[in-house]
């Protein structure tokens, strides 16, 4: 209806972001949960947390315009990876739409860098969850 591309390398890469985009947002709730330890702080938290990454992921705003001083937050968004990866993947045949967008990191890098991010989410939580232990004995 509006026009993707319909390869079967296309999908199955969608598929593989989307589920990357997945692991990085249950390992940030993982980390969320192991600092936090009641249930309806968390809920309040993860609103927090998850709106800076919305804001500075480059959909709603570009990236050429997001001031310095708030600039870092985008580095850690997995939004910003999953962004740049989806769309240079479906616009892997139309590049001058890419180039409106002003990614600064290719296709794998993105998916590098939302494999990264899952992984030091995860390593966090379980920092955070062994301080928790020594605290507890």
């Amino acid at each position: 209806m509006i026009d993707l591309e319909a390869t079967a390398e296309q999908f199955f890469l969608f598929y593989f972001i989307s589920f990357l985009i997945t692991l990085c947002g249950n390992s940030l709730g993982l980390l969320l949960g192991s600092v936090i330890s009641d249930a309806k702080a968390v809920a309040a938290a993860t609103s927090i947390f998850l709106i800076p990454f919305f804001l500075f992921s480059g959909q709603f705003k570009n990236f050429g315009s997001i001031p310095a001083w708030v600039g870092w937050i985008q580095y850690i968004s997995p939004f910003k990876y999953g962004l740049a990866a989806l769309t240079i993947n479906e616009t892997k045949y139309r590049p001058s739409l890419v180039d409106q967008m002003n990614f600064d990191i290719g296709f794998w890098g993105s998916v590098g860098l939302l494999i990264a991010l899952a992984i030091g989410y995860r390593c966090l939580s379980l920092f955070f969850l062994w301080v928790l232990r020594s605290r507890i004995q």
